[in-house]
């Protein structure tokens, strides 16, 4: 396990996130440039929103919820993961990104009115990363039930994202990217460390 000290890749992807919100914030006409907008990606061929849309958060309560689940995964994937965790950290996070972004955008694709921001795909799938990492450590307690496996705590999660993704929310929780990125995330780490499956199984 590395120092904690040397987790740049998540520090610096806090500190790039929370810089871009908080001037995003103040500015709304740099926020509306960035947003997740379907049409406009697919008409105006502006695909930078993609990316561009994780950076930018509607308030600050949206900014610090996800700032916090960045730094508790994020920096537990590259202090523990086998190998490089700044390798596997960065491919966590592209594919988080990129599998969040097109499941929202195929199911947004026609509406004209749907736009959403913030770093929840990221953050999922790095959740749901370091879970399948840690699959038999208990990170989630419920009432009654106690500790769950990390492995079937990502696996509920999902299943509820997938499930609340079929209701409408009025656009208030774009759970098609939790859905994209917690797979965009899994599928990372069960690529990058087939052996999990075995130790699962």
């Amino acid at each position: 396990m590395i120092n904690s000290e040397d987790n740049y890749i998540t520090y610096s992807l806090i500190a790039i996130i929370a810089a871009v919100s908080l001037y995003a914030l103040r500015d709304k006409r740099f926020f509306n440039r960035l947003i997740f907008h379907p049409v406009s990606i697919i008409h105006k061929k502006e695909y930078y929103r993609i990316v561009s849309s994780a950076l930018v958060h509607n308030n600050i309560l949206h900014l610090g919820l996800n700032l916090a689940m960045l730094y508790v995964f994020c920096s537990g994937i590259e202090e523990s993961a086998p190998g490089s965790g700044q390798l596997t950290l960065l491919l966590t996070i592209g594919a988080s990104l990129l599998s969040g972004g097109l499941l929202s955008l195929f199911v947004y694709r026609s509406d004209i009115t749907y736009s959403s921001a913030g770093a929840s795909g990221i953050a999922i799938g790095c959740m749901c990363s370091y879970f399948i990492l840690h699959p038999f450590e208990n990170h989630v307690s419920i009432p009654f039930i106690k500790n769950i496996p990390n492995v079937y705590a990502a696996a509920v999660y999902l299943i509820l994202m997938l499930f609340y993704s079929k209701k409408s929310n009025g656009g208030k929780i774009d759970y098609s990217v939790h859905v994209g990125g917690g797979l965009g995330g899994s599928i990372t780490a069960v690529m990058i460390y087939p052996e999990v499956i075995q130790s699962i199984l």
